[in-house]
């Protein structure tokens, strides 16, 4: 007959090897169901961050890197029969026994060195496993596998005893330190800090781009490369193309410490900014967590961004405070700005309308309307084949202007007539 022990054990495991120990855990906890015990389950209690130095061989420059941990607790029963519990499993060689604790039970040091004798038959003998067993009143005693029956009574001794050496092997792989399974080679990860702090470089060089514009412009057929992506490639040890193309087109990097400072900077606003959406809340995970891996690398890189996002809506918020109001335009008005947004046309039976763009007048007003059929034209000409948006671009208009009602440094304008345009500088990131 077995019993449940309630037991509770705690270890500190590379990130790589959860899944591997998940994986072995189903397996204990279907032995478990068969012996009428409780599941044995895994609970991840905290991730730490380990940094550490690779060097890169094309650069000749080391690069910090991390190798995340999380400390894991094991939660399940331990199993009795007789008033005997399972301690451990022994495997004895010639070089020495390896021991297989059942998680939660210290094995007295006796048993490292002990010979393969067995405490039921008092024979000495080549024994692949050995059990350790402990007495409700703390006797211990060692076993042998084929006297289990005759010492501890029950149905199915060796089925509990399968199930305790299981229990053992998954400590002996909870504790260890290296991959548990080729196929779960440990994901590689950066300290946060270190990470935004080439996202900085990468910005001040080819300034931002996301990895869903990048995306975008490839769905045009355009080249444009996700900030991320470069900082993933500058920091990935030993040569790649990427690596080439970007010292050829920028130099060896070299990192300032106003790159560092910027990267420190975003990591505390994005620690206590408030997460008015699910964006804003994972950016505040990712800098309370303090590393970064492949996986969240372009959420990451965001947070440079983003904080600068907020600077700039902040500034351009007390900019648009001391703006003048619209004046009461009478018929069309000639006037010079930037265009500071576009989005697309509203759709009528299936057929899309002209652009709308968002314009910033010289003297700090705002207007919004239709996108000129030459400005389209325009942005195809800058482009060649590859549309570009004219996002930043400078332009003179002649339109019709009315002020709105809510906001008199807001408004809207007609029909309007391009008269002149100057695109900005692009990087060739």
């Amino acid at each position: 007959m077995t019993e449940g022990l309630t037991m509770l054990d705690t270890y500190r495991v590379p990130a790589e090897n959860l899944t591997p120990l998940r994986a072995k855990l189903a397996k204990i906890t279907k032995q478990a169901v068969k012996l009428g015990l409780p599941p044995v389950t895994l609970t991840e209690v905290r991730r730490e961050t380990e940094p550490y130095e690779e060097l890169d061989v094309l650069t000749g420059e080391k690069i910090l890197k991390a190798r995340i941990w999380v400390i894991i607790q094991v939660h399940g029963s331990q199993p009795k029969l007789a008033g005997w519990q399972f301690v451990a499993t022994l495997a004895p060689s010639d070089e020495g026994t390896i021991i297989s604790a059942v998680p939660g039970q210290t094995v007295p040091e006796q048993y490292r060195n002990t010979d393969a004798h067995c405490d039921h038959c008092h024979t000495v003998r080549r024994r692949r496993e050995i059990y350790v067993v402990r007495h409700e009143d703390g006797r211990t005693a060692q076993v042998g596998s084929n006297c289990l029956r005759d010492f501890l009574g029950g149905t199915d001794p060796q089925a509990v005893a399968d199930y305790a050496q299981m229990l053992g092997a998954f400590a002996l792989s909870a504790a260890s330190g290296d991959p548990l399974d080729p196929r779960f080679q440990g994901e590689a990860a950066w300290p946060l800090d270190y990470f935004l702090t080439w996202v900085a470089y990468v910005i001040r060089k080819a300034g931002w781009c996301s990895r869903s514009a990048a995306n975008a412009a490839m769905d045009r057929g355009q080249s444009k490369t996700a900030t991320a992506s470069w900082v993933l490639d500058l920091l990935r040890p030993g040569e790649n193309t990427e690596k080439r193309v970007w010292i050829n087109r920028h130099g060896r990097p070299v990192l300032l410490e106003a790159d560092q400072q910027l990267a420190e900077t975003a990591i505390s606003w994005a620690q206590g900014v408030t997460a008015e959406n699910d964006y804003l809340h994972n950016l505040g995970v990712i800098a309370r967590t303090g590393a970064v891996t492949y996986r969240t690398s372009g959420l990451a890189a965001s947070i440079i961004a983003a904080y600068q996002k907020t600077l700039e809506q902040a500034q351009e918020k007390a900019e648009r405070a001391q703006a003048p109001d619209i004046p009461d335009f009478t018929g069309r008005h000639t006037f010079a700005g930037t265009i500071i947004s576009v989005k697309a046309g509203q759709e009528y039976y299936g057929h899309r309308g002209p652009r709308k763009m968002l314009v910033q007048a010289e003297a700090g007003w705002r207007v919004y309307g239709s996108l000129p059929a030459e400005l389209e034209r325009q942005c195809m000409a800058q482009g060649g084949q590859d549309y570009r948006d004219p996002v930043g671009a400078t332009v003179t208009l002649a339109a019709s202007i009315k002020r709105s009602e809510k906001d008199p440094k807001f408004g809207f304008f007609s029909r309007p007539t391009l008269k002149a345009v100057t695109f900005p500088t692009t990087v060739d990131a």
